[in-house]
Parts: C-alpha cells; structure tokens; sequence
C-alpha cells in the first residue's frame, strides 16, 4: 500500500476529506522524524515502537572486486512492532 492508498482508505473509513487525511497523515510521520531525529523514542502503545540508532563503522569488502572498504557510521531508524500489530 502506497501514501495514496492510505489516504484513500483512512479517508473512507473516518469519513473525512482525502487532502484532511493526508494532512493529518504528513504531519504524523514529519513529527516521528523530528522526535526521533532529536534522539527520543516515540511509542504507540500496544502498536510499536520507532527508535534511532547508529550503524558503527566497519569494513566490508566490495562483492564485484573483493576489494577492502571502510564502511563509515551511519544512523538507522528501527520499528519495534507491539502486541497488537504482532497480533494483525
């Protein structure tokens, strides 16, 4: 399911304009991303949790050459489901 699919369906079933749900939909997840971009936590209870974390540097090797590579750190974002998205 692609942002507009879920616009559509939260939409008819809240019963609500699209350009409302998808308002209401932007500003849920650019605010997941400020938080986590802060270095908070945010959970939904029962639904999940997303985190931030860091991928440390390390050394890889290129598949095409075999050659060494050093891999620099970088952050990832992580969702924990909850019971009932485990559940579904």
């Amino acid at each position: 399911m692609n942002t507009p699919e879920l616009v559509k369906v939260v939409s008819d079933i809240t019963g609500t304009s699209e350009n409302s749900t998808k308002a209401v939909i932007d500003t849920l997840f650019s605010t997941i991303a400020t938080v986590i971009a802060k270095g908070d936590d945010v959970s939904v209870r029962g639904y999940g949790r997303f985190s931030a974390g860091y991928w440390a540097p390390r050394v890889g090797r290129n598949p095409r050459t075999g050659e060494l590579i050093k891999i620099p750190a970088a952050k990832k974002i992580t969702f924990k489901a909850g019971k009932r998205m485990k559940q579904a």
